[in-house]
Formats: structure tokens, C-alpha cells, sequence
């Protein structure tokens, strides 16, 4: 299915591409035997980012993808994986994505950790050529069905994603606990989050050495 979803954004004009032999591999296959293993999963990873490679593609790795729980390090690890193995087919523009967990300090520590750890590796391989830029994706456990608490929500994480100085933002919808959001609803959400961050701006009450001391940890 990705080696035709790649030919299709290839050809239609998309200049972005989310998945990896990781991320949207491993929490599909446990038991399945029919979808394959791992090491097949990164042979047809590696013909994909070589085609998005040779159109000039944004490659995002979203590390936090699996069917449970993990603990940020094992998502910044992850992330950085992939980055690392689209780059070896010649990618040149990596997004690093990982989601909000709910504690802001931890959040902004791991994305700390994620920028520092991704390029020190990166130039390790000698892919220091490589552009990267951070994704935040707002909370995505459950969500609150009144209308208001999940504009609360969307507007506190869209805090710590300012906090975290990531480059984009993945939004949720005051709805995403009930129906697909409509254009209104999502124009409401781009709304709530650009509160966030003008609050934001306002307010700082994070502990910075606490917070670099969980970066480094």
C-alpha cells in the first residue's frame, strides 16, 4: 500500500510523506504473519524514500506510532532511526514528530532531547546536510466530549508546543472525541491553538533546570 500511496504523491505533486519501516510497520504485524516481517518492511521503506528522495520530498518519521504507551526516550530513539535511514537513500528534508504526553515539562524536555540528539547523530553519518524541523501532535488519548474542556485542551497543548519551539503543529478539534470535524471545526481548532500560543507568549512557568535535567536524562 505505501509503495503505491508514494507513486501517487510522486505523481500527483505532494512535496510531504509520513511512514517508515518502523512506525507504520511494527504496530501491524504482531501475529500477522501475512503482512510480512521487519526486514521486508525496510527493503520496501528503502525504495520508497529513494523515489521521495529523487523528487526533492519532506520525509516526517512519527515516532510515538505504536499500539501502546512508550516512554518518550523510546519514540526520540525511533525517530531519529528512521531519519537516519531515509537519509541514507537521499532524502534531504526530515520532519522529526513526536506526540504530547500531558506532562509540559516532560513534553518540552523530550522535544529538547529530539532536536539535540537528532542532529548530533545525523552529523555523525555525515548527513549534516540534511534539513530537519520538529512536529508536535496534540494530545492523541482520549479527548473530552464537552465542547469547551476540549477547547481547554487544544489550547494548553498548543502552549507547549510554543514551549517546545516546534516547527509545526498537528491539531485536534473540540470534536475529536464525538465525529470528524467539519471545515468550521477545524477552522475553530487553527483558532483555539493560535490562542495558545499568544497565552503562551504571556506566561512561562516551567522549572528550566528541572526541564534540562529530564532532557538529559
Amino acid at each position: 500500500v505505501a509503495n503505491h500511496l508514494a507513486f501517487v504523491s510522486a505523481a500527483g505533486g505532494a512535496t510531504g510523506f509520513e511512514g517508515g519501516m518502523l512506525t507504520y510497520t511494527a504496530p501491524y504485524i504482531s501475529g500477522r504473519e501475512s503482512f510480512g516481517t521487519i526486514q521486508d518492511a525496510a527493503n520496501a521503506w528503502q525504495k520508497i524514500d529513494r523515489l521521495l528522495g529523487m523528487f526533492s520530498f519532506d520525509r516526517e518519521s512519527f515516532g510515538s506510532m505504536t499500539t501502546t504507551h512508550i516512554h518518550p526516550a523510546i519514540a526520540v530513539a525511533v525517530t531519529i532511526l528512521e531519519a537516519l535511514m531515509v537519509a541514507m537513500q537521499g532524502v534531504k528534508s526530515v520532519s522529526l514528530g513526536m506526540n504530547e504526553i500531558g506532562n509540559r515539562g516532560q513534553d518540552v524536555a523530550a522535544f529538547i532531547a529530539l532536536r539535540k540528539l537528532a542532529k548530533t547523530e545525523m552529523e555523525r553519518f555525515d548527513f549534516g546536510n540534511v534539513a530537519l524541523s520538529t512536529v508536535f501532535y496534540q494530545f492523541m488519548g482520549g479527548f473530552a466530549r464537552d465542547g469547551e474542556k476540549a477547547r481547554q485542551m487544544i489550547i494548553e497543548s498548543a502552549a507547549s508546543a510554543y514551549y517546545a519551539n516546534a516547527d509545526r503543529v498537528v491539531i485536534k478539534t473540540k470534536v475529536e472525541a464525538s465525529r470528524i470535524p467539519t471545515l468550521k471545526d477545524n477552522l475553530e481548532a487553527v483558532s483555539d491553538v493560535k490562542l495558545g500560543f499568544e497565552l503562551a507568549k504571556g506566561s512561562y512557568l516551567l522549572n528550566d533546570r528541572l526541564v534540562a535535567e529530564e532532557a538529559e536524562s
